[in-house]
């Protein structure tokens, strides 16, 4: 048997002790701030994505319900882009025949004509309307006490001319009060948005040539008529037969982002933010982008500046063949 003295035993000093715990702190340290930064990445990414999925369905719903759009004359249009908004935002109503709930049980009674509108809630979410409607307009046997069917414009005067205005009732203001009002509230709307919480659209007007050769280019404008024609005052004989194109923007921040808002935060202040152009005739787009590229949002909203970087602005053009306008 051999014995060994504690001298001739090996062993770690305390300087060699230190500078292993050291070294061990800072690898640990590399990798929390690596994984902090991945996840991050990812959470990033990961919110992009839920946005950019969110608008992709929107505007494949609206892509449907613009295709299906009744696009005649003696019908009525609701576009509110500036007057009429509801929480700061446009409102959008127009036939079409596009999917809807059914207003009634008997299939027999259901058109293939629906009411299909858009707007933004009171919690700040796009909701689509989709009234599905029967073949004769009767409110004593709807469900809500409006119409239930599609309405065709009447006129007090004839012959009709550009100054007529449509009798009340022939109009979606008066048949689908209770429904098309600011405010209302119906069983046939429904989410199809929960981050958008700006909604708009312009019109690109077609080009026209006038009677003495001049032409006139396309434009945008806030009226889905062309008031450099003689007698388009309205929608109002007119249909949308100027309308080349409808351009929806949209205004995204995501569930998750809403979620880090502070306590009582005044969405008007933010939708504020997204001011519409003072022109008429102006691009839309770039007002919004500039918005949400810059600090107006932290400033002027009273955001976290984290979260004012996750709002995101899309834009898509839905273009109309309006060939078939009477």
């Amino acid at each position: 048997m051999r014995f060994y003295r504690a001298a001739e035993l090996s062993a770690f000093t305390l300087v060699e002790l230190l500078v292993s715990v050291a070294t061990v702190t800072l690898l640990i340290l590399i990798v929390v701030s690596m994984t902090n930064s991945a996840s991050t990445l990812i959470n990033f990414d990961n919110k992009k994505m839920d946005a950019d999925g969110e608008a992709r369905t929107v505007f494949d719903r609206m892509a449907g319900d613009f295709d299906a759009m009744v696009k005649r004359s003696d019908v009525d249009y609701q576009f509110n882009n500036r007057a009429n908004e509801q929480n700061g935002s446009a409102t959008l109503f127009f036939y079409s025949e596009a999917p809807a709930i059914l207003a009634s049980a008997n299939v027999a009674d259901n058109s293939s004509a629906s009411l299909v509108g858009y707007r933004i809630n009171s919690l700040y979410q796009l909701e689509r309307l989709g009234k599905g409607l029967q073949w004769s307009p009767n409110a004593s046997t709807s469900k809500d006490g409006a119409a239930d069917g599609m309405t065709y414009l009447t006129y007090a005067d004839y012959p009709i001319t550009s100054a007529s205005v449509p009798v009340a009732g022939s109009t979606l203001t008066g048949a689908f009060s209770s429904v098309v009002s600011v405010g209302s509230r119906d069983s046939n709307y429904h989410v199809i948005g929960d981050g958008v919480f700006r909604f708009d659209f312009w019109f690109l007007l077609k080009p026209y040539t006038k009677s003495d050769g001049t032409y006139l280019p396309a434009i945008y404008s806030n009226y889905p008529y062309d008031v450099r024609r003689p007698g388009h005052t309205s929608t109002y004989c007119v249909g949308v037969e100027d309308v080349q194109a409808i351009v929806v923007v949209i205004a995204i921040l995501d569930t998750a982002s809403r979620r880090l808002l502070p306590a009582g935060i005044n969405w008007n202040n933010i939708v504020d933010a997204f001011q519409d152009p003072a022109d008429p005739f102006a691009a839309p787009v770039p007002t919004w982008e500039g918005t949400a590229n810059t600090g107006v949002l932290v400033s002027k909203a009273g955001i976290p500046k984290p979260v004012a970087a996750q709002v995101r602005v899309y834009k898509r053009t839905f273009n109309l063949i309006t060939s078939i306008n009477q």
